[in-house]
């Protein structure tokens, strides 16, 4: 931010004289201070990823900050201490990234971008009575502690499912039990 400001006007004997003097100071980091910034995305879509918080933490120092990602995902730490520091990415649907370890030093500009992945998965498909390939509605699917229901049409949907290793059950009166 530039500020100006102006010293005018001083009489001199019988003659007058006029002074002006103008004064301009720009915004800038502390000396000896780096600024550390990135975009975080989507490591399946390459989308930018809002509301990540970003945290940082001097292994040396013990200075600390946290911020958040703006609505293209991007973050920045302005004024840091020069330090080791260990960085770290958070989102309730993504893996958490880090700990990173990171050294800052004086008047550098870093950038480190983050790709995310994604913390939960999918699973949707169609269920069929197996003799005449008709799809089955109001079949129980459960995956872990999910759980849909097939609708008219015989689909169910189920997401947001932690990483894992799941077994899957459908569940019919009338029909067996299949689990896989």
């Amino acid at each position: 931010m530039n500020t100006q400001g102006k010293v005018a006007l001083g009489i001199l004997g019988s003659g007058l004289v006029l002074t002006t003097v103008i004064l301009a100071t720009r915004k800038v980091s502390a000396a000896g201070t780096a600024t550390l910034s990135g975009t975080v995305t989507d490591s399946e879509s390459g989308t930018p990823i809002p509301g990540v918080t970003v945290d940082i933490q001097g292994v040396n120092t013990g200075n600390s900050g946290s911020t958040q990602t703006d609505t293209n995902g991007n973050y920045s730490f302005s004024g840091v201490e020069p330090d080791s520091y260990e960085i770290m990415f958070t989102e309730s649907n993504y893996q958490t990234g880090g700990p990173m370890s990171i050294i800052l030093t004086p008047g550098q500009v870093l950038t480190k971008n983050e790709a995310m992945v994604p913390l939960a998965a999918e699973l949707e498909g169609v269920v069929t009575d197996a003799v005449t390939g008709l799809p089955l509605s109001g079949v129980a699917v459960k995956v872990g502690t999910a759980t849909a229901t097939t609708d008219t049409d015989g689909y169910y949907d189920i997401v947001n499912i932690p990483e894992g290793t799941y077994t899957v059950t459908f569940t019919k009166t009338g029909y067996t039990t299949i689990t896989l």
